[in-house]
């Protein structure tokens, strides 16, 4: 009888293990149906890729069959559960973001466990389930004492068979090569050391030296309007979801309709594949933050740190007033200190008390809504302070002038952050949430145009990142590259001006945009850049961190566009279409140099 459960307990574990393996064949037919063409193809290359690693953890299972003593097959059966949790974890990641389980994020997001635990909680009730049965067969498992042993010699020899089996598995069964590979690799393959370590020879610095060291600023004419700065950075807001965009879904209809307004770029880039990234770009003006590091070391907005002439800072110095305002917890990933440390006046969060006693979401963030009517009376109670100092210096100022502090104001929305789920139907579809993040939005722009703020005020509206979903295949052939880093914005001033800008721009670009709108001199390291005078601009090469590999950089160029590995002197363009020898050199030494001066800015 004691046998008959033994081996119960094993048939158990494999069926586990068969079933994790499955749900990842599952998860990724749908790529391979889009990518390949057909949905069966993608089984050689998962079986190839995990064979080795769930053998591995079979073997670990059996090892703990050996004896019976609990201090022997304890450790043994935990090690397989485990390898079997991570195998799971990196299956859900998978299907939910589009990426794989890296050590990396999960070191940077478990540094506050309390809130990610909160936010796991808005998870489906169905991964709850499978997690709570996965949880319990581990502990149930864990504790069974097997009255005997299983025997040795059958162990040793099945132990033996798996190891020819793996090998068979990985060197034999075809592995299809494509441009997901990264999707099929197993988990151990995924996390791997990258290129991203590597660092710069003396040789490489000194070509950079050579290449950039003479480089000065170089400072044009700027226009000096001093006008209040609303920027809307919407979470996940792509291109795919909108008509106005592509075509291909029309679930913001709203925000389309008032981008038809203004001036809206339909050929603007995001810096990277989630919301530190985007921030980054957008605040600091740097198109990419790769880190020359062990990415098992990475910190929060590493490379971000103590950077001179931020975005903030900039406007501080013209006499602007900078205010940070979202729902989110400030805490995770330490965005409230580097909100601070890149020089914003003020910053706000999920502890605002006006939100008090309201229900909470992701990252104990209130709903949308909520914040927008937060965000409205802020704005409306800067502007009283504004003209409170007005009437008090009517004396000595001119009637136009506005002597008083305007203000730049970064409002930051979360509602739309996977997992999906519409706040107050609870319906967990990307669509629903969509169209209630686009009612919102539009709502709070309406109570801008209300409260009079396009008298005196620009507004920029702009997504963080593409959403983090697998592309579609129509939307891969509509945008090609740019699929994964093509994001929406627009513009809405007082003056009326109606304007689609094909021109290629990055969430880089609207720092110098706006400091080229506000100051009377603007002094850059780089190239001219404004999105809302293209012509007077000078032309330039984007970048994109993917998500997928990370030591991966897109290129896109007015010319022609590519794909980087990063890999320290070792550096080369994978793939390049359109661009030259001598401008992929160009490039190359830029990546150099911009990943050098981000290694003097480290997390404090």
């Amino acid at each position: 009888m004691a046998s008959i459960k033994n081996h119960r307990l094993f048939t158990l574990f494999c069926g586990l293990t068969l079933l994790a393996l499955l749900t990842r064949l599952w998860t990724l037919q749908e790529l391979s149906a889009q990518v390949l063409g057909c949905r069966l193809c993608i089984i050689p290359g998962v079986i190839e890729a995990d064979a080795p690693y769930l053998l591995g953890v079979l073997g670990l299972f059996m090892v703990a069959g050996l004896s019976r003593r609990r201090w022997w097959f304890l450790p043994w059966r935990v090690l397989a559960f485990m390898g079997l949790a991570v195998y799971i974890a990196d299956v859900v990641v998978m299907s939910e973001y589009f990426t794989r389980l890296k050590l990396s994020d999960a070191m940077i997001y478990l540094a506050q466990p309390a809130i990610v635990w909160r936010y796991l909680l808005n998870f489906p009730i169905f991964d709850w389930v499978v997690v709570a049965f996965t949880l319990g067969i581990m502990a149930w498992a864990g504790w069974v004492r097997p009255a005997r042993s299983l025997p040795r010699p059958a162990v040793v020899m099945a132990l033996a068979m798996l190891v020819p089996v793996g090998a068979i598995a990985h060197y034999v069964i075809p592995r299809p090569d494509y441009v997901h590979e990264w999707a099929v690799r197993n988990v151990v393959a995924a996390n791997l050391p990258s290129g991203l370590a590597e660092d710069y020879s003396p040789a490489m610095r000194n070509d950079v030296a050579q290449a950039f060291g003479n480089a000065g600023k170089t400072c044009v004419s700027g226009e000096g309007r001093r006008d209040d700065i609303v920027m809307l950075v919407l979470e996940s807001w792509s291109a795919y979801q909108s008509d106005y965009w592509s075509g291909l879904n029309d679930w913001t209809p709203r925000l389309d309709a008032l981008a038809s307004q203004g001036v809206s770029f339909m050929n603007l880039h995001a810096g990277g594949y989630n919301t530190n990234l985007g921030l980054i770009s957008l605040l600091t003006g740097k198109q990419f933050a790769l880190p020359i590091a062990d990415p098992q070391a990475a910190q929060p907005f590493a490379t971000a740190w103590d950077l001179p002439d931020t975005l903030p800072e900039s406007l501080n110095r013209l006499g602007y007033h900078t205010a940070f305002l979202t729902s989110g917890n400030l805490g995770f990933t330490r965005k409230g200190e580097w909100l601070s440390n890149i020089g914003f006046d003020y910053h706000e969060g999920q502890d605002f008390p006006g939100y008090a006693g309201k229900p909470r979401y992701h990252f104990d963030a209130v709903a949308d809504d909520v914040l927008y009517e937060r965000a409205l009376a802020y704005i409306d109670e800067q502007d009283r302070i504004d003209e409170q100092d007005r009437i008090d210096e009517q004396d000595r100022i001119d009637e136009q002038d506005r002597s008083a502090p305007p203000n730049f104001i970064v409002i930051e929305n979360v509602s739309s952050h996977q997992p999906y789920e519409q706040p107050y139907t609870g319906e967990r579809d990307e669509q629903a949430v969509f169209r209630y993040m686009d009612d919102t939005a539009a709502d709070f722009i309406e109570g801008l145009r209300h409260q009079g703020f396009f008298e005196h005020g620009l507004l920029v509206v702009i997504s963080d990142h593409r959403a983090m979903t697998m592309v579609s295949s129509k939307e891969r052939q509509l945008l090609g590259q740019a699929a994964d880093s093509l994001i929406p914005a627009f513009v809405l001033t007082g003056n009326p001006r109606q304007e689609k800008v094909d021109e290629l721009f990055h969430q880089a670009d609207v720092m110098p945009t706006l400091l080229h709108h506000v100051a009377d001199d603007v002094c850059l390291s780089h190239p001219k850049r404004d999105m809302l005078a293209p012509a007077a601009g000078q032309p330039m090469c984007v970048m994109h961190a993917r998500g997928d590999r990370r030591d991966n950089l897109d290129v896109f160029c007015p010319a022609g566009s590519g794909t980087v590995k990063v890999d320290g002197d070792d550096t080369h363009f994978i793939i390049s279409r359109g661009l030259s020898e001598q401008r992929q050199k160009r490039l190359l030494l830029r990546i150099a140099r911009d990943r050098l001066a981000g290694a003097h800015s480290p997390s404090p």
